[in-house]
């Protein structure tokens, strides 16, 4: 167990130096909670008290403002310490600097809590196997990223099955964090905005243009088609995003894969995600 938190803190610790978020070091130590710009993805279900309490207990050199951690639904209804924590809500608190007092404001997704009620249990599962068999659809994005737990930015049989073994505690949903932060850590190195993805071999669209719209209007501002080497019927394209981010990204990631000419996505190193 403690080799397993510690490897989980390391991984914390790169995304502290890629993304700059001086709060995300309160949940360093514990090495199960992440987060991006906008959310917080956790492993572990908590109660609204255990998060009080970790941040209360923590000696990582930060001054909590008193009273000032609250823990909402995601309408903003005040929840009671003894409640677990659903995917959806939201968390903040303020701490101290030397000149001023900073704010940190995170959605929270608990990976696997797919129906939304801060536990992960065979229900989840359930709703996962559904939502990947179009017979259910996905609430939101973040309901979407709760179900990818293998972190490939597909729902499938696959999660629906980690899922389950993990709510009958045959597996270690604290290795959905782990698999979710070493995406994140590849995602955040692309630079400029600009992704790169492989259409799949053959496809080839009319008068051979691709405009933005035909991946996410609101996503993506411009595209430019450029050949790929040795590849045979390959397209690469590069995407240029509107609104350059980790969580951009990931949503425009989730739709990418849900189009039937969609291949792959590229990081900048050059290791694909499939």
């Amino acid at each position: 167990m403690k080799k397993k938190i510690i490897t989980l803190i390391c991984i914390v610790s790169i995304f502290l130096s890629v993304f700059t978020l001086r709060a995300t070091a309160v949940m360093q130590s514990y090495g199960i909670i992440i987060s991006t710009g906008t959310y917080a993805y956790s492993g572990q279900a908590f109660t609204a008290k255990d998060f009080k309490d970790m941040l209360k207990n923590d000696e990582l050199g930060y001054l909590l403002v008193k009273d000032s951690v609250v823990v909402t639904t995601a309408e903003g209804e005040p929840l009671d310490d003894s409640s677990w924590i659903p995917t959806g809500a939201l968390l903040s608190f303020e701490f101290m600097h030397i000149d001023h007092i900073e704010k940190w404001e995170r959605t929270y997704i608990l990976m696997g809590d797919v129906n939304c009620d801060g536990r992960i249990t065979a229900v989840d599962a359930q709703h996962a196997l559904r939502i990947s068999s179009r017979l259910e659809n996905a609430d939101s994005f973040i309901v979407r990223m709760a179900c990818d737990v293998d972190a490939d930015y597909k729902i499938t049989a696959a999660d629906a099955r980690l899922i389950l073994r993990a709510s009958a505690q045959l597996e270690d949903p604290g290795q959905f964090i782990v698999s979710r932060g070493k995406v994140i850590d590849k995602i955040a190195r692309v630079v400029d905005g600009k992704l790169t993805i492989l259409l799949k071999p053959g496809y080839t669209s009319p008068q051979n243009e691709y405009p933005p719209e035909m991946f996410s209007a609101e996503l993506v501002s411009h595209t430019e088609l450029r050949p790929w080497p040795g590849s045979s019927g390959e397209i690469v394209v590069y995407l240029f995003m509107a609104k350059p981010g980790v969580d951009n990204i990931d949503r425009l990631l989730l739709m990418l894969y849900e189009l039937p000419f969609f291949d792959r996505f590229i990081f900048p190193a050059g290791s694909l995600l499939h």
